[in-house]
């Protein structure tokens, strides 16, 4: 069973994640019932949304968060933990404990336990992933929550967006932003030459994995690590 520990410090949000609560929380009052909310990678989604599911609990809401990896589930146990909120583990490696008012899910095990309480809010991490089949049930299955989508990137493998699911969007921080901010190491880009992608059939939309995998390993576009690491950052961490 594992189950979180209440830690004596609780996480401070950055300012921008202390807007986009609150943004979020407004869209909930304007009657939204599905946000979906935007910020890129190193933004800080999990302590967000955990900081939200803390609040739910306080008003006494049943809170599932759904993920579909293992590490993951680790990243939002921390996030949790350190939010000092109460939670337990929903997967096929765990024994989860009912009473505890916060779930971490793992979608491939609880799309076998739909008859599970319907919880008021549901967080669905990398929310891209909501068109699989086994999202889709989970959702269906519990029509009344309230949801919450988090994502980097709002729209499908397939190139369609997520109108689907989600009724509207709220954008966080832009990489510039965080970047200026200071919470982003400013990036410096070194691109090889074009990948040549002719021939290369599309397939739903995007380019089809095993053609442009051929198409892309060649020694002028993959060139060689180890001359490229000494050439461009010598030292440093990479």
């Amino acid at each position: 069973m594992i189950i979180g520990i209440i830690h004596p410090m609780s996480i401070v949000l950055r300012p921008y994640q202390e807007r986009d609560v609150e943004r979020l929380r407004q869209s909930y009052r304007d009657g939204f019932k599905s946000p979906l909310y935007v910020a890129p990678c190193g933004a800080g989604q999990t302590v967000l949304f955990a900081h939200m599911a803390s609040r739910a609990v306080k008003r006494g809401r049943e809170v599932a968060i759904l993920v579909h990896r293992r590490e993951l589930i680790d990243q939002c146990a921390v996030a949790l933990g350190a939010s000092d909120v109460p939670y337990t583990t929903v997967g096929s490696r765990y024994e989860y404990d009912r009473t505890q008012p916060v779930k971490i899910c793992s979608v491939p095990t609880l799309v076998k336990r739909l008859s599970w309480t319907h919880p008021g809010l549901i967080i669905i991490d990398e929310a891209h992933h909501s068109n699989a089949q086994s999202w889709r049930d989970i959702i269906a299955a519990n029509p009344r929550s309230l949801r919450l989508g988090v994502t980097a990137t709002p729209s499908r493998m397939d190139g369609q967006g997520l109108a689907e699911f989600f009724d509207t969007l709220v954008l966080g921080p832009s990489y510039e932003e965080l970047t200026n901010e200071g919470y982003l190491t400013p990036a410096r880009a070194w691109a090889p030459e074009s990948v040549s992608a002719s021939g290369v059939r599309i397939r739903g939309g995007d380019y089809e994995y095993s053609g442009i995998r051929e198409a892309a390993t060649r020694p002028h576009v993959t060139g060689d690590c180890m001359s490229h690491y000494q050439k461009y950052a010598a030292g440093r961490r990479a």
